[in-house]
């Protein structure tokens, strides 16, 4: 006859399947991009068995001469990777720049079989980038083995840097951060008077995030605009503006926002789900007592509305946040849900929540 234990083991196997399937990305875009990020130079960067800095051979201005190597085995040799016609005039007008080019183990250029195929052109670098990247190779160990908030704070660091390039790798490996990380930053770096609606459209969802976290008071009015206009035209930025206008009025933004946008059923099921996703975070990453207000507001807009029921199932699933299972579970009893997906959200959630609740035995 099965024991409490093994009873015990049994839930919580089952249990782990669920993480799994929760654990999947969700199908629709992110609340916070339109894409999914590719891998910042940094990234490039730890994966490279060597790094150095060149310019065009002099003999041979169409393959690189190393100066320098920041990473890797020494060599002061040419290497056979043709220069850029570009970046030949660029280098030849300025003779501070420099080159920086990365092996990568397992790649390799097609069009340039041989021995320095590995090698590619991963960043031109003037004097200020070229210190910042001498700054970075430094750190790479420690980062490999996970030191994210120091290597987060580096780039928090830069994000006032005079060069737009540097601005820009800033930016790129912050989007990377998971909101926690983002949390714990100091941000005293971001510049005040920074239109967060300018620059790459890519990286808009960070530049709002980084104003609410910064405490942008002042920005206010331009989130708010941002929020109503993104709920109209259902964008991708959504999440952005409903997060960074949480973090600047706590509790009485996550209200507003829920009776503006969540409790109104003339506003498209996604577009309240990426709202939803940006409570879900909140929750998990949030400050305490926003944490604690926003899992009340959800419960309550759950009670009140039992169609976003899969919503909340998914989005606060993702975060292993289980302090909505009892709404969950009166939810599902008053209300049928026709896409058999959404039902099984539902009862995952609800049956992973009191899994998880069980005493260890």
């Amino acid at each position: 006859m099965p024991t409490v234990q093994s009873n015990r083991h049994l839930r919580l196997a089952c249990a782990t399947a669920l993480v799994l399937n929760f654990a999947a990305p969700p199908a629709w875009p992110c609340a916070f991009h339109t894409y999914s990020p590719d891998p910042t130079l940094v990234d490039v960067l730890l994966g490279s068995e060597a790094i150095v800095l060149a310019r065009a051979d002099a003999s041979d201005t169409t393959r690189y001469r190393v100066t320098d190597t920041l990473a890797g085995p020494t060599r002061t040799d040419t290497i056979e990777l043709p220069v850029d016609n570009a970046i030949m005039d660029k280098l030849a007008e300025n003779p501070q720049d420099s080159v920086l080019l990365v092996k990568v183990s397992g790649y390799e250029d097609a069009s340039q079989p041989g021995t320095d195929a590995a090698w590619y052109n991963a960043a031109y670098l003037d004097p200020s980038y070229q210190a910042v990247i001498e700054q970075i190779v430094p750190q790479l160990p420690n980062w490999s083995f996970g030191d994210e908030q120091e290597r987060f704070q580096l780039f928090a660091s830069l994000l006032d840097h005079s060069s737009q390039e540097v601005r820009t790798l800033a930016l790129k490996e912050l989007d990377r951060a998971d909101y926690s990380v983002l949390r714990e930053l100091n941000l005293e770096h971001l510049p005040s008077g920074e239109d967060i609606a300018t620059g790459d459209p890519e990286l808009l969802p960070i530049r709002i995030l980084l104003a609410g976290l910064a405490g942008r008071i002042e920005l206010t009015e331009v989130l708010e605009s941002g929020l109503h206009n993104n709920v109209d035209t259902d964008l991708p930025y959504l999440g952005a503006y409903s997060s960074a206008l949480v973090e600047l009025n706590g509790s009485v933004a996550a209200e507003e926002i829920a009776n503006d946008y969540l409790r109104s059923d003339t506003i498209p099921f996604s577009t309240r789900e990426k709202i939803l996703e940006s409570f879900a975070i909140l929750a998990r990453a949030g400050a305490p007592e926003t944490s604690q207000a926003i899992r009340q507001i959800t419960t309550d807009v759950l009670l009140e509305a039992p169609e976003l029921a899969p919503a909340v199932a998914r989005q606060f699933g993702f975060q292993s946040d289980w302090s909505q299972s009892e709404a969950m579970a009166e939810a599902a009893r008053g209300h049928k849900f026709a896409d058999i997906a959404d039902l099984f959200a539902v009862n995952q959630y609800v049956t992973l929540a009191q899994t998880m609740s069980l005493p260890e035995q």
